[in-house]
C-alpha cells in the first residue's frame, strides 16, 4: 500500500466513520500496522471503489493473541453515506 493510498484511505475513514472520533493520526497508525509483515501481526485493509473513488473501507488487525481472544479484530469501517448500496457495510464485513 503506497503512502498516497494510505492517506486517501485515512481521510476517507476519518470523514465517514460516523462520529467515532478517532484522529487521522490514529487511523493512519492502524492502517500502517495492518501492513506489517511479522508473523502473527499486521492485518488487512479492504477498500471498495467505484470509478476510482473509495466508497467503503475497513481495517482488520491481527492481535497476535491466537487462542486467547479473537485473533482478528475489526478496528475501522466506513462507507460513503451517499452511496446507494445500503448493504455495503455487510459486504465489507463478509469480505473480512
Amino acid at each position: 500500500m503506497t503512502r498516497l493510498h494510505i492517506e486517501k484511505v485515512t481521510n476517507f475513514i476519518f470523514k465517514y466513520s460516523r462520529g467515532y472520533g478517532d484522529s487521522k493520526l490514529s487511523i493512519r497508525r492502524v492502517i500502517e500496522y495492518s501492513a506489517k509483515e511479522i508473523p502473527g501481526f499486521g492485518g488487512k485493509v479492504f477498500v471498495a471503489e467505484e470509478q476510482d473513488e473509495i466508497i467503503g473501507a475497513e481495517v482488520v488487525n491481527n492481535t497476535g493473541m491466537n487462542g486467547y481472544i479473537p485473533e482478528n479484530i475489526l478496528v475501522h469501517i466506513a462507507t460513503d453515506k451517499n452511496h446507494t448500496d445500503r448493504n455495503l457495510r455487510k459486504k465489507l464485513i463478509a469480505a473480512a
